[in-house]
C-alpha cells in the first residue's frame, strides 16, 4: 500500500493524470481541426488548449503537483507559453514528418506523446517548480 502511496504522490505521475485527461479534449480538437487545416496547425492550435489547461490546473496549490507562487503565476505561464510554443512547434513538425510516413494523423500524434510528456513535465519540475519528486 505505501508502494502506491509514493507513486501517487509523485508529480510525474499526478501531472500524466491531468494531462491524460486534457489530451482527451485536445484529441478531440485536433480530430476537428484537422479536417479543416493541415495538420502541422491543426496540431498547434489543439495543443494551445491542451498545455493552457495542464500549466493552470497542475499549478493548483490544494493538488500539490508543482508549488508555483501565486504572485509568480502569469509571469511563469507566459515563460512556460514561450517554451511550451517551441515544443509545439516541434512536436507539430515531428507529427507531420511521421504522418507523411504512415498517413494516420492519429497514430502520428500520439506516437510522440512519451517524449513530449517527458519534456513538458521536466519544465515544470526543473525550470518552474524545483520541487522534490
Amino acid at each position: 500500500m505505501d508502494f502506491f502511496k509514493k507513486i501517487i504522490a509523485i508529480s510525474y505521475f499526478r501531472f500524466g493524470l491531468i494531462v491524460s485527461i486534457t489530451y482527451i479534449l485536445e484529441l478531440f480538437i485536433f480530430v476537428y481541426l484537422n479536417s479543416k487545416i493541415e495538420i502541422f496547425w491543426a496540431n498547434f492550435f489543439a495543443s494551445i488548449t491542451g498545455i493552457t489547461l495542464d500549466y493552470f490546473i497542475s499549478s493548483i496549490r490544494k493538488l500539490n503537483i508543482f508549488d508555483i507562487k501565486k504572485d509568480k503565476k502569469f509571469l511563469y505561464y507566459v515563460i512556460y507559453t514561450i517554451f511550451i510554443f517551441t515544443l509545439i512547434s516541434f512536436n507539430s513538425f515531428l507529427i507531420e514528418n511521421i504522418n507523411q510516413i504512415i498517413n494516420m494523423p492519429i497514430i502520428s500524434k500520439l506516437t510522440i506523446i512519451p517524449l513530449s510528456y517527458t519534456i513538458n513535465w521536466s519544465f515544470f519540475y526543473f525550470i518552474l517548480s524545483k520541487r522534490k519528486v
